[in-house]
């Protein structure tokens, strides 16, 4: 397998990593990543569409081989900043994107902030923060108090031996083949002095921030993206249908895609089907 070039850039204090496939002078391609996960979980797609693009995958901050962020605090916008401050420092006027999950809001929150900079973007499963309760602005401070001193009091679990890291993410992910299984758990996890195993992820980005966007405010933004979009969903992943809830209407140029029977994970479920599909709409 080819292998992508790990660098470096920094954005607000933090040293953040990308994987670089090279072909620098095809259209380029970001790959964003989901919650507790990183950017060699693109792989499958990044050999296949190096050909065709400068393809880049992010370990966004907190994740993968980039830095944690100071305090466990990591609201949405702070994610956006940084792929933004990445397309500054690169200085990439206009790039594609296919992003899964949390990574798939950052992204369309970047859309709908620098509408000049997206062309075309497929958005994975990239709804749901949109649509999860706000508690009161009190309550949701204590929470996320309350669950960083639990999470902190907490010693980080650790594994005695790789294949037992590989069996917890089996467990988690029953749908991987072993292949797949194999490859997010070797690019997820880092070995310490002592011989354990720990996963890279820093567990506090899954906090609920009292720093949230409403639904109103991210619908506003996405009201501002002018790129075709496609909203790929998998039917068994129980995420919302932005066709049933009518969202699709925030969009001014958006299709839906749903994918039968594909769960949370759309790109390691149904990953040749969802490849054909997303380089189709990418080529304008």
């Amino acid at each position: 397998m080819v292998e992508p070039v790990s660098r470096s850039f920094i954005s607000q204090g933090l040293r953040l990593n990308v994987w670089d496939w090279g072909n620098e002078n095809a259209p380029p391609l970001l790959l964003v990543h989901g919650g507790l996960d990183h950017g060699r979980s693109w792989d499958y797609f990044a050999q296949r569409l190096q050909g065709e693009y400068h393809v880049i995958s992010f370990d966004l901050r907190g994740h993968g081989d980039s830095d944690w962020a100071p305090g466990s605090s990591y609201p949405l916008p702070d994610f956006v900043a940084d792929v933004a401050n990445f397309l500054f420092q690169e200085k990439i006027e206009r790039t594609k994107i296919i992003a899964h999950s949390m990574g798939g809001a950052i992204s369309l929150l970047l859309a709908g902030t620098f509408p000049q900079m997206v062309t075309r973007m497929v958005v994975i499963e990239g709804l749901r923060p949109a649509a999860m309760k706000i508690a009161s602005v009190p309550e949701q401070m204590k929470l996320w108090i309350e669950k960083i001193r639990s999470n902190n009091a907490r010693a980080p679990r650790g594994y005695a031996t790789f294949d037992d890291a590989l069996a917890r993410m089996r467990e988690a992910h029953p749908r991987l083949t072993a292949e797949q299984a194999l490859h997010l758990t070797k690019h997820g996890v880092k070995q310490l002095p002592d011989g354990s195993w720990f996963w890279k992820s820093d567990i506090n980005t899954m906090l609920r921030t009292p720093y949230r966007l409403s639904f109103e405010e991210h619908a506003s933004i996405w009201k501002q993206i002018e790129c075709p979009v496609m909203l790929v969903r998998g039917t068994a992943s129980g995420r919302p249908d932005p066709a049933g809830n009518n969202w699709i209407s925030y969009f001014r140029n958006a299709v839906i895609h749903d994918v039968e029977g594909a769960d949370h994970w759309v790109q390691h479920d149904e990953p040749d089907a969802l490849l054909a599909t997303a380089r189709a709409f990418l080529r304008d």
